[in-house]
């Protein structure tokens, strides 16, 4: 269903001026309150609002008397309500249903199936990727009846450079009663008991790949110090033989034969500079000071 559907139901139209000077219905108070705009209005709370409401290409405006609220929470993520000179409030399509958005995004991460939620400042697409065109094209029929409970649009696109195909849901707004049965049909998940334990077994998987990703990059940080400490220990060995001088403050700078050179470190003006032959190791370092992947990859030591 398109969005301009519903605000054609409750007479939300659309204005024409860019900008209002005046409020429409100055002394008429909106049927609203401050918790609903700052958490999102529904679409249930626009249809019996009461007052004016006028559209525009990126918000719709409530005219009337607003109550007090907090124009600068952050709904759906974003400022997306706005409390104008006149007294209206202009609230961002990606505000409206951001609630019910929420829990359908936090759905399809529990859920891990084939929608990925992408949240941004205009709103909620759920989007599907694909390699094979045909499988691209059957999965967006099978979708239709998922997209027929939502205001919004389905539509497929090509991706760049050959990268395959992607279909989109986008959910401008969503009925109450359609809620759960939509999160059902693109995710399988059917209440929110459902959804909390998905995600606390998701977050039990999550936490369990952190601690082995950190055993593994201790060890490798481990693997790595002693490699180097190997290097060095063979850089100082070739250096005795070659009675090069090592002393405090100098760098040792490997060549890409696998030799080596050192380098003065001069003090000029306050600032520090690496004296390197014929300029060699220029690319290692930097006002004395070796670059932190040069280090990395072995290429320059500091002896000190």
């Amino acid at each position: 269903m398109k969005t301009n559907d519903l605000f054609d139901k409750f007479e939300c139209k659309k204005d024409d001026k860019a900008r209002r000077v005046l409020n429409v219905a100055p002394d008429k108070p909106a049927n609203v309150t401050a918790d609903e705009l700052e958490n999102g209005m529904t679409l249930e709370a626009l249809q019996g609002i009461g007052v004016p409401v006028l559209r525009y290409s990126t918000q719709i405006t409530i005219h009337g008397l607003i109550p007090a609220f907090d124009d600068k929470k952050r709904v759906g993520g974003y400022r997306n309500l706005i409390r104008n000179g006149n007294g209206s409030v202009g609230v961002k399509y990606g505000a409206i249903d951001a609630a019910k958005k929420d829990l359908i995004a936090r759905s399809a991460r529990a859920a891990n199936g084939k929608w990925h939620p992408c949240v941004d400042s205009s709103g909620l697409c759920l989007q599907a990727t694909f390699k094979d065109r045909g499988e691209a094209i059957a999965f967006a029929e099978a979708a239709k009846g998922a997209a027929s409970m939502v205001y919004g649009s389905l539509h497929g696109i090509c991706l760049p450079w050959g990268a395959g195909y992607m279909i989109c849901l986008f959910i401008g707004a969503i009925p109450q009663e359609s809620l759960w049965p939509f999160i059902l049909s693109v995710t399988g998940i059917d209440c929110l008991e459902t959804l909390d334990v998905k995600e606390a077994a998701r977050k039990a998987e999550q936490e369990a790949k952190d601690a082995e990703r950190q055993i593994w990059i201790a060890a490798h940080d481990a693997e790595r110090e002693a490699e180097q400490a190997a290097k060095l220990a063979l850089l100082m060995e070739k250096a005795v033989k070659l009675n090069a001088p090592i002393a405090s403050g100098r760098l040792l700078v490997l060549r890409n034969t696998g030799d080596f050179l050192i380098a003065k470190l001069e003090t000029i003006k306050g600032r520090m500079f690496a004296e390197v032959e014929s300029g060699l190791g220029r690319k290692f370092c930097k006002d004395g000071f070796p670059w932190p992947k040069s280090l990395a990859a072995g290429r320059v030591y500091l002896i000190n």
